[in-house]
């Protein structure tokens, strides 16, 4: 879906310990995410999605960053081909909304129609940047 972003990778290495740094970092990589991702796709994402080993971790910065734990995957991995034929280990799923009720506008039986390409994003489509 189009409309949503996978946040692969995120660690905050043991051993610094700065105040609600994995919080900080999660908002400013959102706010970042919203813009880069309207010049460069010419529509916005609204919904980040996450998932957590639980054998590994707990989702805690996750957490604090008020992203929703909406529940776990089947345990499915993506490989090369689509996804593997046997479950393995669940994930933690968690979710962070960037647009207001994104649950609700997502499960309607037709999306919004999205809003016109701003003027700076539809010459970098024209120009066929990558």
């Amino acid at each position: 879906m189009h409309l949503l972003a996978n946040n692969a990778r995120f660690l905050i290495l043991p051993g610094q310990h700065y105040p609600n740094l994995a919080s900080r970092v999660l908002a400013l990589c959102e706010r970042r995410l919203q813009q880069d991702w309207s010049v460069r796709f010419g529509h916005p994402v609204w919904l980040l999605e996450t998932f957590v080993d639980p054998r590994y971790f707990r989702g805690t910065s996750y957490r604090a960053a008020n992203w929703e734990h909406v529940g776990e995957s089947r345990g499915f991995r993506r490989t090369r081909a689509g996804y593997s034929s046997s479950p393995g280990a669940p994930k933690l799923v968690f979710v962070r909304p960037l647009v207001l009720c994104a649950h609700a506008r997502l499960a309607a039986p037709v999306l919004a129609r999205l809003p016109q390409l701003d003027p700076i994003s539809a010459e970098f489509r024209a120009l066929g940047a990558p």
